[in-house]
């Protein structure tokens, strides 16, 4: 077979090694962070030590695809709004950031709104 075909064929796109390496390298930073949560968890308990990375790792994954398509997404940003591209950087650190904040339990607040009890009796959560 020519080599240009093969290479085709194995070729992986720069999205997909991005958002999986941020996806991975959060949940490791997770895990480092959480071990002795971990250690002190016994059950079906543990799995609730990992409820932080359902959170964080969509934030890593969507914050990294912000970064590299920022051209892509500076065309979703309205056009009243100046210095488009810039908005597609800052979105995509400040998710990364939430991510991080998120994984490691440092500065959660800062990471999201809290839901305060009006929200929690309208919906239910």
């Amino acid at each position: 077979m020519h080599t240009t075909i093969v290479a085709m064929f194995f070729e992986i796109s720069r999205t997909v090694v991005s958002t999986s390496s941020a996806g991975i390298l959060l949940f490791l930073i997770a895990l480092w962070a959480a071990k002795t949560d971990i250690a002190r968890a016994g059950g079906l308990d543990k799995f609730v030590v990992f409820s932080n990375l359902c959170f964080a790792i969509p934030l890593a994954v969507f914050g990294a695809e912000h970064l590299l398509g920022a051209r892509f997404v500076m065309v979703s940003v309205p056009s009243y709004m100046p210095w488009r591209l810039f908005w597609a950087y800052f979105v995509g650190f400040a998710l990364l950031a939430a991510g991080l904040g998120i994984a490691t339990k440092i500065h959660v607040r800062w990471s999201g709104l809290p839901i305060d009890n009006h929200v929690i009796m309208v919906y239910g959560y």
